[in-house]
């Protein structure tokens, strides 16, 4: 079964400071040369050890750039950068090589965990050089992961608007429409049957567009989020889906004691769930669908399991999903921009299972 993580780390603030370089080398005098070179530029920190660059890396979490040495005992350069990618994949990565080494180094280049290597010996202003390139491709990755995430923000308010303003205004139109047909047709002196037919179709166009009015309301942006919370609001949306998918026998499992969580989280939470079970109505073809949510400090995860056909890709392609939902790929970045992971697994026949798990 394939499986697929996405992970975003760091901080997504935009506050100026000094740059900070994480600086790997077996050799104490190329670790001494590097920081007399370049502290006064960067805040610079210095490791002869790969797990302690690792050890580092995970603590403090607020590296810009990684500079590895790729020949030193234990993990190599490459390696050491491939798995700080794995935690991390903002910090921009650079590996310090010999010639020998160049196609090692290639391969790591091609699979864009490096983002260049330098040929030793360096020399001062070739390296500051690309030092700074790296600095403002950081700033990049950062101030877009930035918009990006205001982007969503300010979508999810205008589905808010939009959704409140259907449950207003079509809630006070829809109840007069009806209320006006009743009068109409109580003055009326007679009714012929042709008459009563029409009126009984009108009746139900009304209540159809009600249907449907709430419906649209719901997908945009459900109000029992804002009320009542997400554990209340999978429920009532699984009651909503089981009526119009009574073939599909979905089950629902709260573990651990809720907690609460801010409405960003609420939101992802939801839109994940919402943009699972869209894909399972339309495409899944499956018989059972078990949903679990758990809390765990200090995390929340929610997973989204079907015994469907299963996913053609994994992850699925920068699509949007039909029926208006936002598609995995958007979910991928946005569960990213909150500093969570994504984790779907599927296989042809097998079914899916998609797994989120958020700060709370």
């Amino acid at each position: 079964m394939a499986e697929t993580t996405f992970q975003a780390g760091g901080n997504l603030g935009l506050a100026k400071r000094k740059t900070k370089i994480l600086y790997v080398d077996d050799e104490q005098v190329n670790l001494s040369n590097f920081y007399l070179a370049f502290k006064p530029r960067y805040e610079v920190v210095t490791t002869k050890d790969a797990d302690e660059a690792l050890a580092l890396f995970r603590k403090h979490g607020d590296f810009s750039i990684v500079v590895a040495d790729q020949r030193m005992p234990g993990l190599s350069g490459t390696e050491l950068l491939e798995q700080m990618f794995k935690i991390d994949p903002d910090p921009v990565r650079i590996v310090l090589t010999g010639f020998s080494e160049l196609e090692d180094i290639i391969g790591a280049i091609n699979r864009g965990h490096i983002y260049q290597y330098i040929l030793k010996p360096w020399k001062e202003p070739d390296l500051r050089r690309i030092l700074d390139r790296a600095q403002q491709n950081f700033q990049l990755i950062k101030e877009n992961k930035y918009l990006h995430k205001r982007l969503i923000e300010v979508a999810e308010e205008e589905r808010r608007r939009i959704a409140n303003d259907l449950h207003d205004d079509f809630g006070q139109v829809l109840p007069a429409m009806r209320t006006s047909l009743q009068r109409l047709v109580d003055g009326l002196p007679r009714r012929p049957s042709a008459l009563a037919d029409e009126v009984e179709h009108l009746r139900g166009l009304i209540d159809r567009l009600g249907d449907i009015t709430r419906q649209t309301a719901h997908a945009l942006r459900p109000d029992l989020l804002d009320r009542l919370g997400l554990q209340e609001t999978i429920s009532w949306s699984i009651l909503e889906f089981r009526r119009t998918h009574p073939d599909i026998q979905v089950s629902f499992e709260v573990q651990g004691a809720p907690k609460a969580m801010v409405p960003e989280t609420e939101t992802i939470l939801y839109r994940l769930f919402q943009e699972a079970f869209n894909n399972i109505a339309k495409h899944a073809d499956a018989h059972n669908v078990t949903v679990w949510l758990n809390f765990d400090f200090p995390f929340v995860r929610l997973a989204v399991a079907d015994d469907g056909v299963g996913m053609e890709q994994t992850p699925p392609g920068p699509h949007r999903s039909d029926g208006g939902g936002v598609g995995l790929q958007a979910m991928q970045e946005r569960v990213a921009s909150a500093q969570g992971t994504l984790t779907i697994r599927s296989a042809p026949q097998r079914g899916t299972e998609i797994r989120v798990q958020l700060p709370l």
